[in-house]
C-alpha cells in the first residue's frame, strides 16, 4: 500500500516537471520563433510574466514533492534544480534570439534576459528555503516570493516604460534623443525630404488623387504625380531572403550580382552610385530612418546610431552592426542605387523597438517619425539637409482608418492598401503644411517613391492586361513617384512621362547644381522622344521559402511603352524548368520547335499565328513549384460563326470554350494539380469550326497572339 501511494506520489511530481519541459520546449518557444519569425506578430509583456510564472510555480512545485516524498540528499536536490531551471531558461534564450522576439510594449532584448536571469534567481532562494526546511510552509514562501518579485517586475514596467535603465546606459539614450533632435531640425537654406513608403502603388495613389482631387489640388503645391512611374524589382512572394553571393542563372548588365558583401564592395557602390557621397561633400547634413527594422543613420556614408560602426569598418558580416548596415542599404538601394536586386529581412535588436514606441507614443505605426517631424520641426541655419524616411506604406496594411488610427492588423487586399495610401496622405498633407507654417517650403524638395508596386490594381483602374502580362505584375510594376522640386508652385499635376525611380538620384543632382553622373533621366529636363524602353526585375524562387544566401532566378520584363497596356511588354525569354519555354509568343525565334499547327500571317502590328485546321498543339514547360494557370490570348474571325474550342493538357481535359466565350480575347485557366516539373508538357487546342478565305487553301479557324504557363500568383 505505501509502495503504491510512493510511486502515485513520485508521478506526480515527476508529471509536473515534465509539464513544465513541455510547455517551455514544445510551446513556449515554438510560439515565439512560428509567431514572431514572420515579423507580423508580437507578444505582449505581459504573456511572458504569465507564461514564466506558471513555469515557475510548477517547477517549485515538482521540486517540493521530490525532496520531500524522495526524501533526496539537499545538495543534490539543489544541484538538480538549479540544472533544470538553467536548461529551461537558457534553452529559451538561446533559441529565442536566434529567431528574434519583438515584444509589444516599450521593452528592449535586454529586459528580457534581465527577466530570465531574475526569474532564475528567485527559483534558485524558493528551492534553498524548501531544500533547507523541507517543511510545508516553506513551499507556500518559495511560491509567495516568486508571485512578488514578478509582480514587482511588472509595477517596475509601468512606471518607468521601459527597462532600458537596468540594462543600458543612460548616455545611449541621450545620444539618441540627440540625434532625434537633429533629425527634426531643417535648413532655411534648402532641404530634401525623401520618403519611400512601401508598396505604394502609383495606379492606387493616381485614384485617390483624381477623386478626392479639390482636396488635395492645393495642398499639393508645386507636386507632379508620374503615372507612368515604373519601379525596378519586385518578388513573386513576400518575405523573400537572399544575399549578393552566388551567381545568377541570368545576370543582367546593369546588375551587379557575384560580389561578396565586404566593405570593399560597399564602397565602391557608395562611390559609383550613391547620391549621399556628393551631397556630403556640398555640405548637406544626413539622416536617415528606416521603419522596418528600424534604423537610425548619420553622416555622408550612413553610419548607423546605435551601433557606432562606419560601413567601411569590417568585422563579421552577422554582427548587429553589419546587420544595420545591411539594412538601410536594402532600403537606400532600392531607392536610389538601383545597384542590385537585394532584400533582405534581418532582425535587428539594437533600439528600433524602443524608437518606433517613442515616436509612435505607444501605438505601433511604420509612420509615427512623420508625426513627430511635425510636432518637433524647427529651422535653424546650416548648408542643408537631406532627411530619408522609410515608411510604411501599404506593405502591412496595419493603419486602417483615415485618422491614422492602429486599428490592428488588416488583410492586405485592394481596400485595405487604399486606407494605408490615404492614411500616408494624410500625414504627407500635414508634413508640407508644417513646411508652409515653418516658412521654407520653397527651400524644400519632397520626394515620396516606392521601390515597387502591389499587386492589386484599383477596382475602377482599367489596363491591357493579358498577352502574357497578368494584371498582378502590372500592380507591382506601377509605382508611386511624386516630387516637389524646390520653388515649384501651382496645383497638383499629373504627367504620364515614362519615368523610373532610377531617375530620382539624377534629378536630385539636377536641381541642387551638384557634380556626378547618374543613371537615369532629370524630370527638370524636357522628355526626349516617346517609347522609352524601360525595365522591370522580377524574382521568381525557384526553392520552397526564402533561405539564406539563395538566388533568385532572375526575369527581365522590358516595358516600350504603357506600364498598363501588355502589348507594350516583352516577356522575358526565361526557362520554367531546365532549358524549355513557359512562355512563347508568336514571333519567337524557336517558335516552330515548340508549336505544330499553325501557320504565318501576313506582317501585323502585332504578331500572330492561325491555326491552320482544327488542332494545334504548343509544348511549354510548367513554372518548378507552385499552382500554374494556362494563360492566352486569341481572336476568332468574324467569319466563323459559333466556333467553340476544347482544351487539354497531357491528354486531360482543362476547358470547353463555347463562342460566347471565345469572344473575350483573354483567358485564363487553372491547370489540375499533378502536372510534371522539369518536362515540357502537351498544349492542345481543338476547333469546333474550319473555313477558307478567298483563295486560301487552308482550313483556318483561331488567330492566337500569346500562350503561357504562368504561376497562380
Amino acid at each position: 500500500m505505501a509502495s503504491r501511494i510512493w510511486l502515485k506520489r513520485e508521478n506526480l511530481a515527476a508529471l509536473i516537471i515534465v509539464l513544465a519541459l513541455v510547455l517551455q520546449v514544445f510551446f513556449f518557444v515554438p510560439m515565439h520563433v512560428v509567431m514572431l519569425n514572420s515579423g507580423a506578430l508580437e507578444v505582449p509583456f505581459i504573456d511572458l510574466l504569465a507564461v514564466h510564472l506558471a513555469l515557475s510555480l510548477g517547477l517549485i512545485l515538482g521540486l517540493y514533492l521530490v525532496v520531500r516524498i524522495l526524501d533526496m540528499p539537499g545538495i543534490l536536490a539543489l544541484l538538480s534544480f538549479l540544472g533544470l531551471g538553467a536548461f529551461l531558461e537558457f534553452s529559451f534564450f538561446f533559441a529565442s534570439a536566434e529567431h528574434g522576439i519583438p515584444v509589444s510594449g516599450p521593452v528592449d532584448w535586454q529586459s528580457l534576459q534581465w527577466l530570465s536571469y531574475l526569474e532564475l534567481g528567485t527559483l534558485l532562494v524558493a528551492g534553498v528555503l524548501m531544500i533547507i526546511y523541507r517543511r510545508r510552509t516553506a513551499l507556500f514562501a518559495g511560491i509567495s516570493l516568486v508571485i512578488l518579485v514578478f509582480l514587482a517586475m511588472g509595477f517596475v514596467r509601468d512606471i518607468s516604460g521601459n527597462f532600458e535603465h537596468i540594462s543600458k546606459p543612460r548616455e545611449d539614450h541621450t545620444a539618441r534623443q540627440e540625434y532625434l533632435d537633429q533629425f527634426f531640425r531643417l535648413s532655411d537654406k534648402r532641404n530634401i525630404i525623401h520618403i519611400v513608403p512601401d508598396e505604394a502603388q502609383g495606379a492606387m495613389l493616381h485614384e485617390i488623387l483624381t477623386t478626392e482631387y479639390e482636396r488635395y489640388a492645393q495642398l499639393f503645391d508645386g507636386f507632379t504625380l508620374y503615372t507612368q512611374a515604373m519601379g525596378r524589382y519586385a518578388a513573386t512572394y513576400p518575405n523573400v531572403i537572399f544575399s549578393l553571393s552566388g551567381e545568377s542563372p541570368q545576370p543582367a548588365p546593369d546588375l551587379v550580382l557575384n560580389q561578396p558583401f565586404t566593405s570593399s564592395y560597399v564602397a565602391d557602390v557608395l562611390r559609383k552610385r550613391s547620391i549621399l557621397p556628393a551631397l556630403a561633400q556640398d555640405s548637406f547634413q544626413l539622416f536617415g530612418f528606416h521603419a522596418d527594422s528600424p534604423v537610425l543613420c548619420q553622416g555622408p556614408y550612413t553610419a548607423c546610431a546605435g551601433s557606432r560602426e562606419d560601413v567601411f569598418a569590417g568585422g563579421d558580416l552577422n554582427s548587429p552592426g553589419r546587420k544595420l548596415i545591411l539594412a538601410v542599404l536594402k532600403t537606400m538601394d532600392m531607392a536610389l542605387f538601383q545597384t542590385t536586386p537585394i532584400i533582405l529581412r534581418e532582425r535587428v535588436h539594437d533600439d528600433g523597438r524602443w524608437l518606433v514606441k517613442k515616436l509612435a507614443k505607444g501605438g505601433f505605426t511604420h509612420s509615427g517619425v512623420l508625426g513627430r517631424l511635425v510636432e518637433n520641426l524647427q529651422v535653424e541655419s546650416n548648408p542643408g539637409t537631406y532627411n530619408y524616411i522609410h515608411h510604411g506604406g501599404a506593405g502591412a496594411p496595419l493603419l486602417f482608418n483615415r485618422k491614422c488610427d492602429y486599428t490592428g492588423p488588416r488583410a492586405v487586399n485592394a481596400g485595405n492598401r487604399r486606407q494605408q495610401l490615404t492614411c500616408m496622405l494624410e500625414q504627407l498633407s500635414r508634413v508640407i503644411l508644417a513646411l508652409k507654417n515653418a516658412g521654407i517650403y520653397d527651400q524644400t524638395m519632397i520626394i515620396v517613391n516606392a521601390g515597387h508596386g502591389s499587386t492589386s490594381l484599383p477596382r475602377s483602374f482599367t489596363a491591357r492586361s493579358g498577352y502574357g502580362v497578368p494584371p498582378s505584375l502590372m500592380g507591382q510594376a506601377s509605382t508611386l513617384l511624386l516630387i516637389k522640386p524646390p520653388g515649384a508652385r501651382g496645383e497638383l499635376d499629373f504627367s504620364d512621362r515614362q519615368v523610373t525611380i532610377g531617375d530620382i538620384p539624377a534629378t536630385i543632382m539636377d536641381v541642387f547644381g551638384l557634380a556626378g553622373s547618374f543613371p537615369g533621366n532629370s524630370l527638370l529636363e524636357e522628355e526626349s522622344g516617346t517609347g522609352r524602353q524601360r525595365d522591370f526585375y522580377l524574382f521568381d524562387p525557384p526553392v520552397k521559402g526564402g533561405e539564406l544566401n539563395a538566388l533568385l532566378n532572375l526575369q527581365r520584363y522590358r516595358v516600350h511603352g504603357s506600364v498598363f497596356n501588355a502589348r507594350d511588354w516583352d516577356l522575358p525569354q526565361v526557362a520554367g524548368a531546365g532549358t524549355n519555354l513557359s512562355q512563347l509568343r508568336m514571333n519567337h525565334a524557336d517558335f516552330d520547335v515548340y508549336t505544330e499547327g499553325f501557320s504565318d500571317l501576313e506582317e501585323q502590328q502585332v504578331p500572330v499565328r492561325w491555326v491552320d485546321g482544327r488542332q494545334a498543339r504548343v509544348f511549354l514547360a510548367a513554372p518548378s513549384t507552385g499552382p500554374v494557370l494556362l494563360d492566352f490570348e486569341s481572336y476568332v474571325p468574324p467569319v466563323i460563326g459559333g466556333q467553340s474550342m476544347v482544351i487539354k493538357v497531357n491528354g486531360t481535359l482543362v476547358a470547353k470554350l463555347d463562342a460566347q466565350t471565345l469572344a473575350v480575347a483573354e483567358h485564363t485557366l487553372p491547370l489540375p494539380d499533378g502536372l510534371p516539373r522539369g518536362e515540357l508538357l502537351e498544349i492542345e487546342f481543338t476547333m469546333g469550326k474550319t473555313v477558307k478565305l478567298g483563295d486560301d487553301l487552308r482550313n483556318l479557324s483561331v488567330l492566337f497572339m500569346y500562350v503561357g504557363l504562368i504561376p497562380a500568383y
